[in-house]
């Protein structure tokens, strides 16, 4: 056995097993087993087949290769704007996924209050608006939309002072999903979004698909 996936409601327990001796798991296939351990009755094909898994493509390796060099610049060194060059890079070589826009936008957000100079400022929550954009048109999960909608309303509070549109950004914001999503869009539709409050911005590269606000 190389791996499993559970299914604990299917009462289901996915094994991988290699075809020969010796082979990676990626050459492997998936045989079903009941979780309760009932052997007797149990059909092997009576929960949804699984595919091996498979290798990376190339540009996703590189990709998550940049995404460790930004975790460790931005979380020992706070180089958040090389940090977030590093992301954007990894969007290009990694364009289907979502993730990298939307944390190289995080971490824009997170730098803007470092820099000198108003101007400078708010062309960095500028452009990490551009990257919540670019993220949004990959296809995001509902969760992600949520986040984007959360930070739109805080770019039109700091960029735009217009308290009007990013109510409305709130509002999409105020998810089930998450209740920590939830409680920070009612903050925002509640008092004004201002630019020094993205410094509070935690930065999770490890956990990159859920996302700090």
């Amino acid at each position: 056995i190389q791996s499993a996936v559970f299914q604990p409601l299917a009462n289901l327990v996915y094994v991988a097993v290699p075809e020969v001796e010796g082979a990676k798991p990626v050459d492997g296939h998936y045989v079903a087993l009941p979780l309760d351990g009932k052997l007797d009755g149990f059909n092997p094909a009576s929960g949804p087949e699984l595919t091996p898994s498979r290798r990376p493509a190339p540009g996703a390796i590189r990709a998550t290769a940049l995404l460790r060099q930004a975790s460790a610049i931005a979380t020992e060194e706070s180089r958040f704007v090389e940090a977030a060059g590093l992301l954007v890079e990894a969007a290009k070589l990694d364009p289907a996924d979502p993730a990298y826009p939307l944390m190289a936008a995080l971490t824009y957000f997170r730098a803007a209050p470092t820099r000198k100079g108003d101007t400078v400022k708010a062309a960095f929550v500028a452009r990490g608006a551009e990257l919540l954009d670019q993220a949004e048109r990959l296809g995001l999960s509902a969760y992600q939309k949520a986040l984007v909608a959360l930070f739109r309303g805080r770019v039109a509070d700091v960029l735009h002072r217009d308290h009007a549109t990013a109510r409305r950004e709130y509002q999409l914001a105020a998810t089930k999903l998450s209740r920590p999503l939830r409680e920070a869009a009612e903050d925002g539709m509640g008092s004004r979004y201002k630019l020094g409050a993205f410094r509070k911005l935690v930065l999770d590269f490890i956990h990159v698909d859920v996302f700090r606000f």
